[in-house]
């Protein structure tokens, strides 16, 4: 995590990329890992529920 973190300082300080733009960029991986997760749930919930009916 601290590669990872001075990975981000050196992008901002040396390539000047803004900083809203990897907070957006962020923001945007965390929904849709997210929104992975709850259709991953979702499909086995409804897995679980199909078993349970077919016995």
């Amino acid at each position: 995590m601290l590669a990872c973190f001075a990975f981000l300082l050196m992008a901002v300080e040396v390539y000047n990329v803004p900083l809203s733009s990897l907070i957006n960029n962020l923001l945007s991986m965390l929904i849709g890992l997210g929104l992975i997760v709850v259709i991953s749930a979702a499909v086995g919930w409804l897995l679980v529920i199909l078993r349970k009916r077919r016995k």
